[in-house]
């Protein structure tokens, strides 16, 4: 960084103020729109939007004006470096097949989020969970249609190796807004943001 002036890398594109979510608050430790209509988010290379601007790399899901398609058998996003204290996490999915199929792993397999056998969702490695399904205390995630998908847990855990789409199997459908913050977040809170976001899904 030269004369004050931040990189490509991190600096932050110039509307970035539009999108529905404080991406200055304190807690959020990962957000990635993956909708975001910006070279920070269309490319094979994306940029986070939260204060420590994380590199992910896309292998394969393709981008949409509502997140990135994956296809089941090869697609996912690695994120790079550790995401610190992970105590929420919201995820907007459009699954096409919602039996056992993985959404995100973050440390190589001891926590991940997934779907099980009977479209519940399920987050393995996780300290007694909570689960909400747009805005209410729900589990069952509905395939073909966009959930807004939450997990908190009282007991924070680092994800070193974040990865969308893939853990014991690969997610198949559509994935939107990703976000994590590392404090477990109120009702009330999770309720805001399904509400500021799901004009793009419902």
């Amino acid at each position: 960084m030269e004369g004050g002036e931040m990189s490509i890398a991190t600096r932050p594109a110039a509307n970035a103020h539009l999108l529905p979510i404080d991406r200055f608050d304190v807690g959020l430790a990962l957000y990635l729109p993956l909708w975001y209509p910006h070279g920070d988010m269309t490319g094979s290379t994306i940029y986070s939007y939260d204060t420590y601007r994380r590199t992910g790399t896309v292998t394969e899901a393709t981008y949409g004006l509502q997140g990135r398609t994956f296809d089941g058998t090869n697609d996912k996003i690695v994120i790079t470096g550790t995401v610190t204290g992970v105590q929420t996490v919201i995820v907007w999915v459009k699954p096409s097949d919602n039996t056992t199929r993985s959404i995100m792993d973050f440390d190589t397999g001891t926590h991940s989020i997934e779907m099980d056998g009977s479209g519940d969702l399920t987050a393995t490695g996780w300290g007694t969970p909570s689960f909400y399904v747009d805005g209410v205390s729900a589990t069952a995630i509905t395939a073909n249609a966009w959930n807004c998908a939450v997990v908190t847990t009282a007991t924070a855990f680092n994800g070193t190796a974040v990865v969308l789409g893939n853990e014991d199997s690969f997610f198949i459908g559509d994935m939107g807004d990703v976000l994590m913050y590392d404090r477990v977040l109120a009702l009330g809170e999770i309720v805001n943001i399904y509400e500021s976001t799901k004009w793009r899904y419902k």
